[in-house]
């Protein structure tokens, strides 16, 4: 099986995602949530309370969110946790489209 070497190219994507990793989640909950922001974290703790509500215009994020704040109590850092992800996750696409 031919297995591809670890290239300086490939070195230069995972520096790439790890910075962008870094800003990302650097001081991720430190902020309040805005109020865009603070009525879906509102929506998915609701839902991980067991208080039956709305879904909206967000459903992935409300749910993936709902799951964490389920297991890991309701905090500003995860309600941001989410997009933060998928906005360092973007640099992924770079290396994907080359």
């Amino acid at each position: 099986m031919f297995k591809k070497p670890f290239t300086l190219e490939n070195a230069l994507y995972a520096l790439a995602l790890l910075i962008a990793l870094g800003i990302r989640f650097l001081n991720l909950g430190v902020l309040t949530l805005t109020d865009y922001e603070a009525k879906f974290a509102l929506e998915a703790l609701q839902i991980s309370n067991g208080v039956p509500g709305v879904v909206t215009t967000n459903p992935g994020y409300t749910h993936l969110t709902t799951v964490l704040f389920f297991l890991l109590g309701g905090a500003d850092f995860w309600a941001r946790f989410w997009p933060a992800l998928a906005g360092a996750g973007l640099v992924l696409a770079s290396w994907f489209l080359r």
